[in-house]
């Protein structure tokens, strides 16, 4: 798929839905500020059209009783899609960047990443100027009920686009090459390869290795995940999470309605409240990622494991 095809697919709903124009407009006046983390920044984005995505409630009962609006029949006459792979490709009709995609099952599953990362690799084949990206169903996904990727051009995920920091090699074996990253905030896994099958293997092994820390009983852990492809070779990002949202977002008194998914872990806070965008700060960020992001001592377990691979 030529990335001509995908911008003249954007180009088209632009003229034909009106809705999804006037949010992409929007994204002219956004209020932006970065955050300074010396080795870093983080970016701070006032985006009231992500408010949905954001306080989604994903209560099953909630989930089970709503329509689905990734669904085909359940999706505005305007939404048009390019079907590839058994997903539709879509425009977010809320984005956070101005070329913002969907990818979604047509078949209606669950929000799950064990048996569709080789998918996900496609798709960066496929979209080979996009970083395609995975929100798991406790770790920003708005719509767990359907299965689903993201992707944006490459270069708006900021941690991607500057680097990592105190990189460590932990596993080279049949042409993959498994390494870690770690900041102040977060915690990385980055799978490199060439081979599809290889780094789809090594990407379901990870997640096993992710999910001996998993102590919420579900059936796979808790990550926000990227995947790009360059010059023949893939690059999967696996960042491990704790918890789904920090205890502020609940607080009766001042919340803070931080409910981070693979764009906020990557670097870009989507802030849906004016009072939210003024009052985050890098302290503030630090006690939330602290909340959200797996411990230190599970990390180095992790990796302990990693390098017995």
């Amino acid at each position: 798929m030529q990335s001509k095809d995908i911008d003249l697919f954007i180009a088209a709903q632009l003229l034909l839905w009106s809705a999804y124009r006037h949010h992409v407009e929007e994204l002219h006046d956004v209020r932006s500020r970065a955050i300074d983390f010396e080795r870093f920044e983080m970016f701070v984005q006032f985006n009231p059209g992500r408010v949905r995505s954001t306080t989604a409630d994903i209560n099953p009962q909630k989930l089970k009783d709503r329509k689905c609006f990734l669904c085909r029949n359940n999706r505005p006459p305007q939404q048009r899609s390019i079907e590839c792979c058994g997903y539709d490709i879509l425009v977010n009709p809320f984005p956070i960047f101005a070329k913002h995609l969907t990818i979604a099952k047509i078949e209606h599953i669950p929000q799950a990443l064990y048996g569709e990362a080789g998918n996900m690799l496609t798709f960066a084949k496929e979209l080979e100027e996009y970083t395609v990206f995975y929100n798991g169903p406790e770790s920003g996904a708005s719509a767990p009920d359907h299965h689903h990727f993201q992707a944006v051009p490459k270069g708006d995920i900021p941690f991607i686009r500057s680097g990592y920091a105190d990189m460590e090699m932990l596993f080279r074996k049949d042409g993959i090459t498994v390494t870690s990253a770690a900041d102040v905030l977060r915690k990385f896994i980055i799978i490199e390869g060439e081979s599809e099958a290889g780094m789809e293997s090594a990407v379901y092994d990870i997640m096993d290795v992710i999910n001996c820390y998993n102590s919420y009983g579900e059936d796979e852990p808790r990550l926000n995940a990227y995947c790009e492809f360059s010059e023949g070779r893939y690059k999967f990002i696996a960042v491990p999470r704790a918890g789904h949202r920090p205890w502020q977002y609940y607080a009766e008194k001042d919340p803070v309605l931080f409910s981070p998914g693979a764009v906020d872990i990557g670097g870009m806070i989507v802030t849906v409240r004016e009072e939210d965008y003024d009052i985050i700060d890098k302290e503030l960020l630090m006690d939330m990622f602290l909340q959200v992001i797996i411990d230190y001592l599970k990390w180095k377990e992790i990796k302990k494991m990693i390098r017995r691979m």
